[in-house]
């Protein structure tokens, strides 16, 4: 759930906003870097599949994305470079360093804090 200081918002209200285009600037530039990242974020998924010849799944929990595999389609050991691997439900969930990495998450706080100081006056 998104919290915004003392007063949360309802999971339902943020999808409203974040799905009702030109009301509001901010929510503009936030909303089309949302869709950068997620797609960065699919074609992450697309070129690691490749790369290493296996049919990850993309899954969005609470935590965010994480890749995941089910236990018949990996012989062996994961490939060197996958964090947290842990079994559930007969598939490996995993993360990637690339998939934390700042190359995902920099445009995103880069973009929101430029959005962000037209929210302040200067004294």
């Amino acid at each position: 759930m998104f919290e915004i200081s003392p007063f949360p918002i309802p999971h339902h209200s943020l999808s409203f906003l974040l799905r009702q285009a030109n009301c509001n600037r901010l929510l503009d530039v936030a909303r089309e870097t949302y869709k950068e990242n997620v797609g960065d974020i699919f074609q992450l998924n697309r070129t690691l599949s490749e790369t290493h010849d296996l049919p990850f799944i993309l899954v969005y929990q609470e935590t965010g994305f994480v890749f995941a595999l089910k236990k018949v389609d990996l012989e062996g050991e994961l490939p060197k470079g996958f964090i947290n691997a842990a079994m559930r439900k007969g598939r490996w969930v995993f993360s990637s360093m690339e998939l934390v990495s700042e190359v995902l998450l920099g445009p995103v706080f880069g973009d929101l804090l430029s959005g962000l100081s037209g929210l302040f006056r200067r004294r």
